[in-house]
């Protein structure tokens, strides 16, 4: 006999949410911009030195072998689906298609359009409104798994005061009702609640206020070092997984 638990479960972390079109930025800026350490054999010394992706490219051009645009475009396209696999595999992200702004905006017009609905009663930036957002937020991180940094919420919210004899009452409310569902629409996405309650804060509050509350929660593997550790480039321009042992 089924008890239901699994409808229940909330993930321990984050769902990372990657986007075809968000590899594709991603593997651009690895082989156009972004500066990705490897080591290869020094020829002249022998030796192995460590070098950059853009200074291996100037080294191969200095030996006469440039690369062209379209070598750079081939090996975009190389490393699109290793980037996919790595993702799914080693952080259990999903990948959709679509940008990453579109999945956004759907959540964003979702968690706004409940907010205007619960809060309907309260004037937007007021002192009950502000106390009434900080503690949704509070809730929907808590609910999440955000425990630390649920606990730098209040400090964003310097005048969210309510003197009323029902505070208990509506912190209750606020962090147990509306703050859970929030974290449910929003897949238990840590990113997606702050990113989703900022556009909202920043519609009826500020802009200044709702980019403090998008900073909440950040991606803890930047593309730059998850290609590093991930991803070697040789100095013949070839896109390779690195085995582990």
């Amino acid at each position: 006999m089924s008890c239901g638990c699994e409808q229940n479960k909330k993930p321990l972390k984050e769902a990372l949410v990657i986007t075809k079109d968000n590899l594709k930025d991603q593997a651009y800026n690895a082989i156009y911009n972004t500066p990705i350490s490897f080591t290869y054999q020094n020829k002249d010394t022998g030796g192995r030195t460590n070098t950059s992706y853009q200074k291996a490219l100037d080294r191969k051009q200095k030996m006469g072998k440039p690369i062209s645009d379209s070598d750079k475009d081939k090996m975009i396209k190389e490393l699109i689906p290793f980037l996919a696999y790595l993702y799914k595999k080693h952080l259990k992200a999903i990948v959709k298609e679509g940008s990453i702004n579109e999945l956004n905006r759907e959540l964003n017009l979702k968690v706004s359009q409940l907010l205007k609905r619960k809060l309907n009663n309260l004037k937007p930036g007021s002192s009950e409104h502000q106390f009434a957002v900080k503690h949704i937020l509070i809730g929907a991180l808590r609910d999440a798994n955000f425990h630390s940094e649920s606990k730098k919420v209040a400090s964003l919210f310097p005048t969210a005061i309510y003197n009323g004899s029902d505070e208990e009452k509506l912190i209750k409310k606020y962090e147990y009702e509306v703050g859970p569902t929030i974290a449910s629409l929003s897949d238990w996405d840590g990113i997606g609640i702050v990113d989703a309650i900022g556009f909202y804060v920043s519609m009826t509050i500020g802009r200044p206020l709702g980019e403090k509350i998008q900073k909440l929660v950040e991606s803890k593997l930047t593309i730059s070092k998850f290609i590093k550790e991930n991803i070697k480039i040789t100095k013949n321009g070839d896109v390779l997984l690195k085995t582990k042992g």
